[in-house]
């Protein structure tokens, strides 16, 4: 492993206050391998999601308030046939409601100035239109897992997989919907 990698492991190593042995450390290659072995040090087996469920619940109800939706809204669904990034009002309304911060992709519409502002000559390994609404969920904890997860009681490989998909796009720099838990760190997301 490289010194981004490693960099990676202590930061998860110190917030789950874990220690991984370098054996282990070798073997994680994706962002489920760490879950994963992150999951084993704390003895967690359960795969409850019920802090996605609770979020997309109010997600729902404020799209369905907003007319962006009905009821029939699924995790499945593309987010962004609903919820636009263009639509400035909609997500101002969904931020305010869920008091939580969300990370608008870098759509094709953005030009040149915009998209080297939000990320310095960043493209995404996305389309922004592919963005379930189940990723958009996942991305929307990782985003504010500071705030959501308590980190004394974590009780779920969900909320493992919140805060290490947060922690790695903190620490990296990387566009929260890059990580995802089949990438691999070096392979996919650059990590040396």
């Amino acid at each position: 492993m490289g010194l981004d990698s490693v960099e990676l492991i202590v930061s998860f190593e110190n917030y789950f206050d874990v220690v991984i042995a370098d054996q282990e450390a070798e073997k994680i290659e994706t962002v489920q391998d760490a879950v994963n072995c992150i999951a084993k040090h704390l003895n967690i087996t359960n795969t409850d999601e019920g802090l996605k469920h609770a979020l997309f619940e109010k997600l729902k109800s404020k799209l369905i308030e907003l007319k962006l939706t009905n009821e029939s809204l699924t995790l499945s669904d593309a987010i962004f046939t609903r919820l636009h990034p263009e639509n400035k009002e909609a997500w101002d309304a969904a931020e305010q409601h869920l008091n939580l911060k969300l990370f608008k992709p870098i759509s094709d519409k953005k030009g040149f100035l915009e998209r080297a502002l939000h990320f310095t000559f960043y493209q995404p390994n996305y389309h922004w239109l592919s963005i379930t609404v189940d990723q958009f969920i996942t991305a929307t904890c990782a985003l504010n897992y500071e705030t959501l997860i308590e980190k004394e009681n974590i009780s779920s490989v969900y909320e493992i997989l919140v805060v290490v998909t947060g922690l790695t796009s903190d620490k990296v720099g990387l566009d929260v919907y890059e990580v995802q838990p089949d990438k691999g760190f070096v392979s996919d997301l650059g990590i040396d």
